[in-house]
């Protein structure tokens, strides 16, 4: 029987790799997303230091780039993912078992210098799974993949800590507060989604890493012992070339580690209708990738990323506006699912650009700069929604979202792929 054309190129590894992506989604963007922040509340944290607290994880992120980089281009992005997935789940210890101060702040930069790892090596990974002309179809699948786990993960999130407090003794539960926000209840939801990111690694165990691209002579391009051909001016273009993911960084520290504050405290609803509205948020972001597809083959992947990041820019504002929850709902999830239209357009244009010798330090030196303006972002976004709500900071979302897209057509609109990844 003849598959459906979006199945077209997705063979075993990557439908393993599709399946590693969901499972880590539903703990790490699903679960956590909605619980982290209500979390710090019930510790005492106002937003100021919540922002801060979110921004770390970027921080750590931006630090282990470049070295986790290298790693990966010595052992292969299919090991680096493995190991940063365990110190994903390190990170959930202290978080969880030692909430002091510093402990949350060694637990944040644990976690974003592991998970910065796994979100540089899954590009690289991708494209060498991938044939070129799947890329796209494959990279929308991947997040496909990974946000409709964090749908789930999501709405999850918001009963979660309700379900865990009927298994708790009463003894254990705070009194003067509701038992499913009470500190125990965060925490074993949490717990939870730190024991997701060790189950995650099972399926990156049953496929091993492709073969590493050789020179005309046979010798490895890549690995122990290999020739580097990575020059200043390969890095400098690396630079020049992620400068849209600065801008996309700002935009996502601004709201991300936000969403969840923004309908709590703008439309004043419970935890369990927040995490339902993110999971129907995150789903619909997560179908409506396949849409990347046919934005390719439409207008190519250069003005695709211009039309969807001033659609998405757009809604940002309206979103900023929003007096009733039905307009604030809809206005979400239409600026949440068209903005992230732009990573299988994006990631693929980005990585053609370099020799396949080039891609893990390339997507090393992106995730640094899309790490360092989230961290920017979000370390300043809880003090500017503490002086001047949530208005002002989608209105500053709305307007890096579209530069965004006009960043990507003026760097991008005459640049073809490396000669090494046009097909023969």
């Amino acid at each position: 029987m003849r598959r459906s054309a979006y199945w077209v190129g997705l063979n075993r590894p990557i439908v393993l790799f599709l399946l590693h992506t969901a499972i880590a989604q539903i703990g790490l963007y699903g679960i956590t997303d909605v619980i982290l922040n209500f979390y710090f509340v019930s510790l005492g944290y106002q937003s100021e230091t919540i922002g801060i607290l979110q921004g770390l994880g970027r921080l750590g992120g931006t630090i282990t780039g470049i070295p986790l980089g290298l790693l990966a281009d010595r052992i292969g992005a299919r090991k680096v993912i493995i190991i940063c997935m365990i110190g994903v789940a390190v990170s959930y210890v202290p978080l969880v078992f030692v909430p002091t101060l510093p402990m949350l702040i060694l637990s944040r930069l644990i976690f974003g210098g592991a998970f910065g790892a796994v979100f540089l090596a899954s590009s690289p990974l991708m494209i060498t799974l991938s044939r070129p002309e799947h890329r796209t179809r494959a990279f929308s699948m991947f997040s496909i993949a990974g946000l409709s786990a964090t749908a789930l993960g999501s709405a999850l999130g918001g009963f979660l800590p309700s379900l865990v407090v009927k298994f708790m003794p009463l003894s254990a539960i705070p009194e003067g507060i509701p038992p499913e926000q009470s500190i125990p209840a965060y925490s074993a939801s949490l717990a939870i989604a730190g024991l997701l990111c060790v189950v995650s690694i099972t399926p990156l165990l049953l496929f091993r890493d492709p073969p590493p691209p050789t020179h005309p002579d046979g010798t490895p391009k890549t690995g122990r012992g290999s020739v580097r051909t990575t020059s200043l001016r390969d890095v400098m273009r690396m630079v020049y070339l992620s400068l849209p993911m600065v801008i996309f960084g700002i935009t996502a520290g601004f709201t991300f580690p936000f969403y969840n504050l923004l309908f709590r405290v703008q439309f004043s609803l419970s935890d369990n209708v927040v995490g339902t509205i993110l999971g129907f948020g995150w789903l619909i972001m997560g179908v409506s990738t396949i849409l990347a597809v046919g934005a390719d083959r439409r207008w190519g992947r250069v003005r695709a990323s211009l039309v969807v990041m001033i659609t998405a820019g757009c809604a940002f504002f309206v979103l900023g506006g929003a007096q009733t929850l039905w307009l604030g709902i809809i206005a979400f999830v239409v600026a949440v699912s068209v903005r992230n239209l732009l990573v299988p357009l994006y990631q693929p244009l980005y990585m053609e650009s370099f020799a396949q010798e080039n891609h893990n330090i390339a997507s090393a030196l992106n995730s640094i700069l899309w790490n360092g303006g989230w961290f920017a972002a979000s370390a300043v976004g809880g003090s500017l929604i503490h002086h001047n709500g949530f208005g002002t900071l989608l209105a500053l979302v709305g307007t890096g979202v579209i530069l965004t897209g006009v960043s990507i057509f003026l760097i991008f609109r005459k640049r073809k792929p490396h000669p090494e990844l046009i097909p023969a």
